[in-house]
């Protein structure tokens, strides 16, 4: 069982590299419940009344909504219930907005204006036919932003009902962002989504040094020392930044031994997280390093803190280059560093931090290596 288990993950990783992979991952297909209406997106905008739920008929044969119910619980206790039979429907797509709401959405839609604001991104929210659970969002029985300052969007390969919450069927949207509601779009496909970020053109305009702070800029490497994992030592094609030890933002991976005496253990896979990293640098055509717009520019150990764009091609466009760090997090190699969500970066209206953080559950929900797997290289005793 180990065996095929092992086999099952390679062949997995081998497909995602040929981007075959997503047409693998479930999202839930349940063949029993009804299929005529799912959760397809709750948006959050700057104003605290501004969270929308939108739900998306997509069984085209259905004229009306009797015996279909919206519920929202607080916690596990239900604080409200419509009948979605009362609509009388001038679309597929239906949006609830709070009492104390103002958005305007200038599309033709069944909008429905609750009588108190009942919509949070913490709370559950189910939808019943004939008082049988077929879709849900959220986490029932406890308070968890499951969304936090940005908007959930379904993504389009998973417009299959589902009897539990799974992050892995929605992507995570800028705040404020309005132009995916009153449709039933997705800013981005599950395959694009698993590639990670591109780098945008509207970057590379700015500064990569904005006194201590980072500008968002890129700078090209000249030159490097391999590192670990998630540390390399760069050199940069600029009079004004020379270059040196740079730390992968938002990600850490397995720690590797630094000799006897250190402080520091080693981890499993740390040493298949340094060949990993190592050997993309040392076969890519060119390396970019990019800083976090407006914070800090290094760390308290004096290291840029940056974005690893690589390329393999001779003469690359900006769309030729990927993300390393988000590389590293998808196939296992590295934990999602969660701890201080500060960036504002984004490709597709979506942070590179909830790329990779779509990443990092993608590999956890596989097992892949630090997420499940044992190094056999390893020596656990």
């Amino acid at each position: 069982m180990i065996l095929c288990s092992s086999l099952k993950k390679i062949i997995l990783i081998n497909l995602l590299s040929l981007g075959l992979i997503p047409s693998l991952i479930s999202c839930n297909n349940h063949v029993n419940i009804k299929k005529d209406l799912i959760f397809t997106e709750l948006y959050n905008g700057e104003d605290p009344f501004d969270t929308i739920l939108e739900i998306s008929l997509i069984n085209k044969e259905v004229s009306n909504l009797t015996n279909y119910k919206l519920a929202i619980y607080n916690r596990s206790s239900l604080i409200y219930e419509y009948d979605l039979s009362k609509i009388d429907l001038v679309s597929n797509v239906i949006l609830f907005i709070n009492k104390g709401s103002s958005f305007v959405l200038n599309s033709e839609v069944n909008l429905i204006k609750l009588n108190d604001n009942y919509l949070t991104p913490n709370y559950y929210y189910e939808l019943t036919y004939l008082n049988n659970v077929i879709d849900v969002l959220g986490y029932k029985g406890i308070n968890i932003s499951y969304v936090n300052n940005e908007s959930l969007v379904r993504l389009n390969e998973c417009y299959t009902p589902s009897l539990t919450y799974n992050e892995l069927n929605f992507v995570k949207v800028r705040s404020g962002v309005d132009k995916y509601l009153g449709n039933t779009l997705s800013p981005i496909s599950k395959e694009e989504l698993l590639k990670g970020p591109k780098l945008s053109e509207y970057y590379l305009n700015k500064e990569f040094q904005n006194n201590l702070l980072g500008g968002g800029g890129i700078l090209e490497v000249s030159s490097y020392s391999l590192g670990d994992g998630d540390t390399t030592n760069f050199r940069f094609n600029s009079t004004l930044v020379k270059g040196g030890s740079t730390r992968y933002l938002l990600i850490d991976t397995p720690e590797i031994s630094h000799g006897s005496g250190s402080y520091v253990d080693a981890e499993p896979f740390g040493n298949e997280a340094k060949r990993f990293n190592n050997k993309i640098l040392v076969n890519s055509t060119k390396i970019l390093v990019q800083s976090n717009m407006n914070f800090s520019l290094k760390d308290t150990y004096s290291r840029y803190l940056a974005y690893i764009w690589v390329t393999y091609e001779e003469n690359p466009a900006i769309s030729d280059y990927f993300l390393l760090n988000h590389q590293l997090v998808v196939n296992g190699l590295a934990k999602f560093s969660t701890y201080d969500k500060y960036e504002t970066m984004y490709f597709k209206d979506i942070l590179y931090y909830d790329y990779l953080n779509y990443g990092a559950l993608y590999a956890k929900s596989l097992g892949l290596k630090i997420y499940g797997e044992i190094d056999p290289e390893f020596d656990y005793l």
